[in-house]
Formats: structure tokens, C-alpha cells, sequence
């Protein structure tokens, strides 16, 4: 069985709150500044999304095989504004993306 991994970053934004995490719309586990989140997935396509309060991270589509899947996320670096960054674009407020390399363990 493969895994999804989800490594959280430390920043000043959203210091002190914690992350839900979601795969295919069901929330499996939560996520704090500077941890990393793994779930075992069946092979198959998954939905993953961050979300804090009313908001979040876009939905990040995964093709799980055998190989584990690591993501990492992070508040949106390009959004200076935070109140108008949660009315506007509220599905934008957490970076969410593939990492480049496997987190060190």
C-alpha cells in the first residue's frame, strides 16, 4: 500500500493554528506548524486540500501507485494582505503543491 505524505513548513502566518487534511472530501487527520502528516491510500487517483477554518488550499489531484506521494505546504507566500486574502480567495490561502524531493525523515 502506498502513502500520501503532507510536510508543514514553519511560518509566522498561521503560527499557532492547525490544518485539516483531506483526502477524496473526507478529513483523515490535522496538521501543525512543522510536522509532516502520512496516510495509507489504495493505488488510484486522490483528491488531497488543506483547510483551515472557511479556508484553504486548492484541491491537489495525486495518481498513487506504488510509490508514496509527499506534498508540502505552506500560508500562501504571496498574499500580504491576510483579510482580504481570506474574503477573496479563501481556497488560496494555504500553497499546497508535489514536493520536489521525498522529506528527510
Amino acid at each position: 500500500m502506498a502513502s500520501i505524505t503532507v510536510t508543514r513548513g514553519r511560518a509566522f502566518a498561521d503560527g499557532l493554528r492547525i490544518y485539516s487534511v483531506l483526502v477524496d472530501d473526507t478529513r483523515i487527520g490535522t496538521l501543525r506548524q512543522g510536522e509532516a502528516f502520512r496516510c495509507d491510500v489504495g493505488a488510484g487517483r486522490h483528491e488531497v486540500r488543506l483547510a483551515v477554518d472557511w479556508c484553504g488550499s486548492p484541491t491537489i489531484v495525486v495518481d498513487v501507485g506504488t510509490a508514496d506521494v509527499h506534498l508540502v505546504c505552506a500560508p500562501h507566500p504571496s498574499l500580504p494582505w491576510f483579510a482580504a486574502a481570506m474574503l477573496f480567495r479563501p481556497n488560496r490561502w494555504i500553497d499546497l503543491r508535489v514536493a520536489d524531493r521525498p522529506p528527510v525523515p
